[in-house]
């Protein structure tokens, strides 16, 4: 499990909101679960949920030792952007395998 705060730019203002990403990993390292829960989604709202979790769904089959996918959206002058949020928490679980 890893947790982060991130801006996101709800087309009117900055805010500030949480994601919290689980990951399961087997005992070679390879990603075999991901899981992005709606309720622990606290980010940019509309299809960013959708594309965020497809984002995150990606790197099943990547093993921790691997290169993590680079997001899609962000960090921009607005916002965080969630993808790159949620790639500092794999690289975040990286680090601490």
């Amino acid at each position: 499990m890893a947790s982060d705060t991130g801006t996101y730019y709800d087309f009117q203002s900055v805010n500030e909101g949480s994601i919290t990403i689980y990951v399961a990993v087997d005992s070679d390292g390879k990603i075999t679960h991901t899981l992005l829960p709606e309720a622990l989604y606290g980010h940019s709202g509309g299809n960013f949920y959708s594309a965020t979790n497809t984002f995150l769904s990606g790197v099943i089959g990547y093993n921790l030792n691997d290169p993590m996918p680079d997001s899609t959206t962000g960090p921009t002058t607005n916002s965080n952007g969630s993808q790159y949020l949620v790639n500092q928490l794999l690289l975040d679980i990286q680090g601490g395998a």
